[in-house]
């Protein structure tokens, strides 16, 4: 069944283009949250419920769209313009300095690019602004900053911008009534979110996109698909331009160490770079957008043959926190000095022990992706020019893994 995928309400991710070249930082897993802090999810969908209406900003102030540095909550950077913010769909819109637009979750944002969104939402009366009453009587004028319920305290700013943290039950009950109400519409949109997973874990989807020019791609969502816990995510290229063959070659490894795997149909050998090129950047935002829970700090592309050709060219073309290459008897092509490799790529060359001419460039190119910081390593299985079998593909996603954890 094919989905459009401008249908579906779930949350685009953090990345699209970098300041400058720097070591990427990293990758951190999404475990249990320390204890007395919230998980991510109830941050973000905090953050949403702050709104009174779902409007989006267009505030005609200079310095709203001023050129600013934007941070996710791993550190990585962008350079660009704020354009809107959508509160109903929880995205900020920006353009970058190429003229692009991106969409990025406020989930993934740095607190500091919070506290910027709340003081546009302050210009405009969006945030929960009452007057707040305690119980013995004294009232206050202020908006809502947060609220913590296993603390069971509430924090509030004044005009001034003095901040007050209260006990809640301090509050009138009133107050206490609309943080229950708050808090319970927080806990209702997780349970949503946890619902939408469970209805893509396990399963296998064809997608298509919103543009001009529609294009198509597969998704394995693995069994272990939750919000709770982003899953690493694979991009796949074939020399043919079948992203079901990637996916489904795949799949198997892909549910053994809970990767999200996708196969993207369009590119192939012998078309133009700049045609697939521009497949890919149509497919990218979506793919982020239907395959929402995923960790984009464990970001990862790869192909077989001439695939692999695409999936280099895919990490040098298409900004974001890439983690690795998966090359499947692939190589760099003829010209892989002209790559801008990013830093500390990881890249596994993965290579039928008869298929001398995939294996004949693998130190040619390692060599490449060393001079950029990155890591490589060889995988050999029996065989010729073939996609390996399923445990030799469950051993490189383990490296892989192993790589993040480092």
């Amino acid at each position: 069944m094919s989905i459009p995928s401008k249908h579906l309400s779930i949350f685009p991710i953090f990345a699209r283009a970098r300041l400058a070249p720097q070591p990427r930082p990293p990758a951190r897993r999404f475990g249990p949250p320390l204890p007395g802090s919230r998980p991510w999810w109830y941050l973000a969908t905090a953050i949403l419920l702050c709104a009174a209406a779902p409007t989006p900003h267009a505030a005609d102030d200079p310095d709203l769209h001023a050129m600013r540095t934007w941070r996710d909550i791993e550190g990585r950077e962008i350079q660009a313009r704020f354009l809107s913010h959508e509160y109903d769909t929880g995205t900020v819109s920006l353009f970058l300095p190429d003229g692009a637009k991106a969409d990025l979750p406020l989930l993934r944002l740095s607190e500091a690019d919070r506290e910027f969104l709340a003081s546009l939402a302050e210009k405009e009366g969006e945030e929960i602004i009452r007057e707040w009453t305690s119980s013995d009587g004294t009232t206050i004028q202020a908006r809502l900053v947060r609220h913590d319920e296993d603390a069971g305290t509430v924090t509030i700013r004044r005009d001034d911008r003095r901040e007050f943290t209260l006990q809640t039950e301090r509050l009138s009950d009133d107050d206490q009534a609309m943080l229950e109400a708050r808090a319970a519409a927080i806990r209702e949109r997780h349970k949503q979110m946890l619902a939408e997973a469970a209805a893509l874990a396990g399963q296998s989807r064809r997608f298509e996109t919103s543009t001009e020019e529609t294009r198509s791609f597969h998704v394995y969502f693995p069994s272990t698909y939750s919000p709770d816990s982003p899953a690493p995510m694979l991009i796949l290229f074939s020399p043919g331009g079948n992203g079901a063959s990637m996916m489904n070659a795949l799949r198997e490894a892909g549910e053994e160490m809970g990767w999200i795997i996708v196969g993207c149909d369009g590119p192939r050998n012998g078309q133009a770079i700049n045609i697939g090129s521009a497949m890919v950047a149509d497919m990218l935002p979506e793919i982020e957008r239907v395959a929402a829970f995923h960790d984009p700090g464990r970001l990862y592309t790869g192909g077989f043959s001439g695939g692999a050709i695409r999936a280099f060219h895919t990490v040098v073309e298409h900004e974001r926190s890439w983690s690795g290459v998966l090359s499947l008897g692939g190589w760099m092509g003829r010209d892989p000095e002209s790559f801008e490799i990013p830093e500390g790529l990881s890249v596994a060359w993965v290579n039928g022990d008869t298929d001398s001419n995939a294996t004949h460039y693998v130190e040619r190119d390692s060599r490449i992706i060393r001079k950029a910081n990155g890591e490589t390593r060889f995988f050999e299985f029996p065989g010729g020019h073939v996609i390996a079998p399923a445990e030799t593909l469950v051993d490189v996603l383990r490296w892989f893994d192993e790589r993040d954890d480092g």
